[in-house]
């Protein structure tokens, strides 16, 4: 009888990945070189120079003072600084990371379609990662902080990766129209018209009461007049109120009250801002960026150069608008 020749068990029996399981090497990983577009890096750089140069202000003057007056820019050459700022950069940059982000979103979700990995759990986690970083940016560093209103976009367009781009345009146009909407009232929160010509308001009459008349009754006021109704809120001595809480907490503390202040300011921005302007402006520009993945201009620039100085003649007036 020959001997029974035994074979090493085997540790681990290979399965091939089957309904979502994926192996480590197949799963979502950083963007290789040689597969990284060079014009997307370079404009992500040139989005968040842009980025700094309008928010440079706001990190050194307080948040009224940086969005409505000029406190300390008061040299002819800062005033010019200032307008170039306002003119060419002011909302410019923060459209144009809007868009590469959701690039971005395009083309992760397109490498992971071709080879056959997971998407959405693995976006869903970088998505969350993103949102505590802005939580943290926004309450303890600056309450400008954009990476939290991108985060909780992103969830939404998540929903558009497979959109056809037809969808993903119009429903571009749809959003970014919303604020044309929305602003107006915003704005005539703030209105306060004057009174007719002519007509002189209750503060502008010189009382006849004088040192002379002992009552109001040796005059010929009308006591019985119904007091004038409340003033409309003026805004900008409340923001002025609230620019002077904002130097002394951030310049003398205590730090504590100054973290609650930055939170609270946060949060305002985040609710207000999301809900009247930069939420919808943000989520068109992704849905934006999604169609320019699926048309393949970037990785075909050479080809689409006509096209593309063609929208760049079209867009630069309105953007300049």
């Amino acid at each position: 009888m020959q001997p029974i020749e035994s074979k090493p068990i085997p540790t681990a029996i290979p399965v091939a990945p089957a309904g979502g399981v994926t192996t480590p090497a197949e799963r979502m990983s950083p963007t290789a070189e040689a597969e990284r577009i060079d014009a997307i890096d370079a404009l992500r750089g040139v989005a968040l120079l842009g980025i700094l140069l309008v928010n440079i202000i706001y990190f050194s003057e307080g948040f009224s003072s940086g969005a409505t007056r000029d406190v300390s820019l008061s040299a002819p050459l800062d005033e010019f600084a200032r307008f170039l700022s306002r003119f060419f950069a002011n909302y410019k940059f923060v459209t144009l990371y809007s868009v590469l982000f959701g690039m971005g979103l395009a083309l992760q979700s397109r490498r992971a379609d071709e080879r056959g990995t997971r998407f959405t759990s693995v976006y869903v986690r970088r998505l969350l990662i993103l949102l505590a970083m802005g939580v943290i940016h926004g309450v303890f560093l600056w309450y400008g902080d954009i990476l939290t209103m991108y985060a909780l976009l992103g969830f939404i367009a998540m929903l558009f990766r497979h959109a056809k781009q037809i969808t993903l345009l119009a429903t571009a146009a749809l959003l970014a129209a919303v604020p044309l909407v929305l602003i107006p009232p915003v704005i005539a929160l703030d209105y306060k018209p004057a009174p007719p010509a002519g007509e002189q308001t209750r503060s502008d009459v010189v009382s006849p009461i004088d040192d002379d008349c002992e009552s109001a009754e040796e005059t010929d006021i009308d006591v019985t007049t119904p007091p004038p109704t409340e003033a409309p809120v003026d805004f900008n001595r409340l923001m002025s109120e609230f620019d002077s809480i904002e130097v002394e907490l951030y310049g003398r503390g205590p730090y504590a009250l100054s973290v609650v202040h930055r939170g609270l300011l946060f949060a305002v921005m985040q609710i207000f801002a999301g809900a009247t302007t930069l939420g919808w402006r943000c989520l068109a520009m992704f849905l934006v960026g999604i169609a320019i993945i699926r048309s393949g201009m970037f990785e075909q620039l050479a080809a689409h150069r006509k096209g593309l100085v063609r929208c760049v003649a079209i867009a630069m007036p309105i953007g300049m608008a």
